[in-house]
């Protein structure tokens, strides 16, 4: 599943999915180099374009060294957004997600009861009022938040917590705080609360009940985040997109939407700001990180880079197939 970034970073995660860029069949990867797709248009800098991992399940050398190798040719990084939520951004993440004081969460779910609501918020280690007055998607991404932090009980045989491990997102950032490189966000948090808040409310309570069976055990499209960073390490794209991409049988219509919502409507605004932003027809190279949902599908990232004039070079392996669309055609 997708993992939001910024806001999620400090509360929660989401959703991975997506179709295919463009088909692909793939030589033997080239395992001592990041995925690394690049984009060149006429009087544009170049754009370094790096699939994300949002959290990590192991820490592993050897992806510091290669992201270090990245980071070198570029004159900037572009991550999705702010990965912490501050204290001045609080008030405002509330105001989209939060009830009113007459009101709260038992009042727009259905398939909720107050007592499994309750029991997802002490499994999260979340305070069951505060938790009531929290809107379904707000809520999902604070379970979210606990089950990345390490917070639930039990996590570990000895009963300690066992967090995930700093994403690619997180040290792409320390890396160009350590070499002073400027650092640019596709997304404020507050379009990310406002994507989130759009979201239509029979996908947000799916998708609140998916992450909350979470909390027992893999949940119905669960992203197998050892696989995906394996493939990463790899550099084998095709199986990025296949773990990426492949919907899980057994999750529900509503939950997939919801994962399909967030995706496309992140990919939109990371579009559109990589096109309009001013400083991005400056000095180049400049390295742009986003989850790796978002390479794939006919509205991919890639794709609407291409329709604002970029070429795409994707990584060495990669080779275009003569039916232009699916891998699987």
């Amino acid at each position: 599943m997708r993992l939001i970034i910024g806001i999620v970073i400090a509360l929660a995660g989401s959703a991975l999915f997506a179709g295919i860029p463009f088909a692909q069949t793939l030589t033997p990867p080239a395992t001592d180099s990041a995925p690394l797709w690049t984009a060149t248009a006429p009087g544009r800098p170049t754009l370094l374009l790096l699939p994300t991992i949002h959290k990590l399940p192991a820490d592993d050398p050897r992806i510091d060294d290669r992201l270090s190798q990245v980071a070198s040719r570029a004159e900037a990084l572009v991550l999705e957004g702010p990965l912490t939520v501050g204290k001045k951004e609080l008030p405002m993440v509330l105001r989209y997600g939060q009830y009113g004081p007459r009101d709260n969460i038992t009042n727009h779910v259905s398939t909720l009861t107050a007592e499994a609501l309750a029991r997802c918020a002490r499994q999260s280690d979340e305070n069951i009022v505060r938790f009531f007055q929290l809107k379904p998607w707000l809520a999902a991404l604070a379970v979210d938040g606990a089950r990345m932090a390490g917070r639930l009980p039990g996590q570990t045989k000895d009963g300690k917590p066992s967090p995930l491990k700093a994403g690619i997102d997180e040290r792409l950032l320390k890396i160009a705080q350590r070499n002073m490189m400027p650092v640019i966000y596709l997304e404020t948090i507050e379009q990310a609360m406002q994507m989130f808040d759009d979201m239509p409310a029979d996908e947000q309570e799916a998708y609140l009940k998916n992450r909350c069976a979470g909390l027992t055990g893999p949940a119905p499209g669960e992203l197998n985040l050892s696989e995906l960073e394996q493939a990463w390490l790899d550099s084998d794209t095709a199986r990025i997109e296949q773990i990426s991409t492949t919907r899980d049988p057994h999750e529900s219509q509503s939950v997939y939407d919801a994962n399909q919502y967030i995706v496309h409507d992140g990919t939109k605004i990371f579009a559109a700001a990589i096109e309009g932003y001013g400083y991005f027809h400056g000095k180049g190279p400049i390295l742009i990180a986003v989850g790796a949902a978002h390479f794939f599908g006919d509205d991919s990232l890639l794709e609407r880079l291409k329709a604002d004039g970029y070429t795409i070079t994707p990584p060495p392996g990669v080779i275009k197939t003569a039916c232009g669309q699916s891998a699987r055609c």
